[in-house]
């Protein structure tokens, strides 16, 4: 996996992380132009350039607690389409499923920012976990690999992303909010 400028970083900490891949499994691949074409269908608007750009690099893989999502890809339980089959609306919201934490929450990206989604409650974001997508994935990642101060340590998650502070209400900061 080459990783164009915004995504080197990311690529680093992909290639550090343990991933349970299956016998038999490829590389982990960019998005096909259908593929993005199949998710972007089920948007009224179009979708992020950022998520595009990151579907174009990674299109889905075991990293991270529950997984990175992909667009139409053959990695179990790691396809948006699915996740979006069984929450229709959150199209509707623009809500667009980028990765799972393993106990059946999950993480959006809305517009620029990604929200945690708990499964006992998905018509509403929990908290923000980050102002952007390529913030969020490489909290994600680090947190695989032993940091422990995201999402709930204010003092390092707003020097980090302080973009965090201008995307969300304050109520949904994780640390004010859980």
């Amino acid at each position: 996996m080459t990783a164009p400028g915004e995504w080197s970083g990311i690529a680093d900490l992909l290639r550090r992380v343990p991933v349970p891949v299956p016998p038999g499994a490829g590389p982990v691949l960019g998005a096909t132009d259908e593929q993005i074409a199949s998710i972007a269908g089920h948007y009224e608007s179009p979708l992020p350039d950022v998520y595009v750009r990151w579907l174009r690099f990674c299109n889905g893989t075991p990293a991270g607690p529950g997984g990175l999502y992909g667009a139409g890809t053959s990695w179990d339980g790691l396809d948006a389409l699915r996740i979006l089959q069984r929450h229709p609306c959150w199209a509707t919201l623009g809500w667009i499923p980028v990765a799972g934490d393993g106990n059946g929450n999950t993480y959006i990206l809305d517009t620029d920012a990604v929200y945690f989604v708990e499964a006992m409650d998905e018509s509403e974001p929990a908290y923000t976990a980050a102002g952007s997508l390529p913030v969020f994935l490489r909290f994600l990642l680090e947190k695989e690999l032993g940091e422990t101060r995201w999402p709930f340590d204010a003092a390092y998650v707003t020097a980090a992303d302080p973009g965090i502070l201008s995307v969300t209400d304050s109520g949904l900061l994780p640390w004010l909010s859980w």
